[in-house]
């Protein structure tokens, strides 16, 4: 009789117990598995104040999670709601939910993935040194993959319609957009490029295109054009009416004369080449060369981007970088010549 009054008194609870443990080894298994295989990321955008539910909903139907309850529940008991971040993400089926969790939170505690910062106007060289140097892709392998001209071949099912007028045989260099990246380490060379890629799609704006198109450029013009831009130019204002100057040079056959390129063939950073740089013989060379040179001469902002579409009308042929960072312009050939003499003898 007494062991019949303990069980009524002890057995509800081992029950609760039991369920509890139940379900807790049943969720972590549930928030530790993907909703797919594939590591072919999609760009999500997180909005400021968006709520958890909301989130879940918008994973669930980008079919990035399985179900949007587990997600709420996860980041509740976790208490990591006040730590999602405002951003435009690129995650992956492949991820689960703890795994996207870690990411809009920009939590690197498990080590699987790594944050690699992209500078603006870094070529493709050196974008692929820092991904190797933070273990997410060999150099090689991510250069080797840049180098595919047709896109198609390393990401069958993605389509870019900014890459249609790349010149044939081109690589993508000028299409792996500088930003703040979340990559897996020893990540494949298909889902590096498509974050690259897919972020790119992003900032390279629909007004942006139509003002390209207005202009009667193609999109792989513009793109080499702000790669020039960004490495001359400091602020969006000099980047605008630079680029004006620029496509008037094109437009009345003069050659660019731009400093950056001549730079890039030489590796150097100079202020103001040497009179030896500016004739070495190459087809990026754009003091010997008349018009664009032949492809981007690294990857720029979405700022150099902008000004690229869309420069900023005004009267000047000439420029130059004064050592304080400041941008003379001059109408005048015989007052370009003055502003040397004033500001770089």
């Amino acid at each position: 009789m007494r062991i019949s009054k303990l069980w009524w008194l002890i057995g509800p609870v081992a029950m609760v117990i039991v369920a509890v443990v139940v379900f807790g080894v049943w969720f972590n298994s549930a928030i530790n598995k993907s909703a797919g295989t594939s590591d072919q990321t999609l760009s999500i955008t997180i909005t400021p104040g968006q709520g958890v539910r909301a989130i879940g909903a918008q994973l669930a139907e980008a079919k990035l999670i399985r179900a949007p309850w587990q997600w709420n529940l996860y980041i509740i008991l976790t208490g990591k709601r006040a730590s999602i971040l405002a951003d435009t993400y690129q995650l992956s089926p492949s991820q689960s939910i703890r795994d996207i969790a870690r990411v809009l939170t920009n939590d690197q505690s498990d080590g699987k993935e790594v944050t690699v910062k992209i500078l603006e106007g870094w070529t493709a060289a050196q974008i692929a040194a820092e991904l190797e140097k933070q273990g997410v892709i060999k150099a090689a392998e991510f250069l080797t993959a840049v180098a595919q001209s047709d896109t198609r071949i390393l990401l069958p099912d993605q389509r870019y319609d900014f890459l249609i007028d790349k010149t044939a045989g081109a690589s993508i260099e000028g299409f792996l957009f500088p930003d703040t990246y979340r990559f897996f380490r020893d990540a494949s060379a298909a889902s590096v490029i498509q974050k690259f890629l897919d972020n790119f799609n992003n900032k390279f704006t629909p007004e942006m295109r139509q003002a390209a198109k207005a202009s009667g450029r193609s999109y792989y013009q513009t793109v080499i054009m702000a790669s020039i831009l960004e490495m001359e130019l400091r602020t969006a204002t000099d980047r605008a009416m630079a680029a004006d100057l620029f496509w008037r040079r094109i437009a009345a056959d003069m050659p660019m004369q731009s400093d950056a390129t001549v730079n890039y063939v030489t590796g150097k950073s100079r202020l103001q080449p040497t009179i030896a740089d500016t004739q070495l013989i190459s087809p990026y060379n754009t003091y010997l060369n008349k018009g664009l040179p032949p492809g981007p001469i690294g990857n720029s902002s979405q700022g150099a981007l902008k000004a690229a579409a869309t420069p900023q009308a005004n009267d000047y042929w000439y420029y130059l970088s004064a050592p304080s960072g400041q941008t003379i312009f001059s109408k005048t050939y015989n007052e370009h010549v003055q502003n040397k003499a004033r500001y770089l003898d």
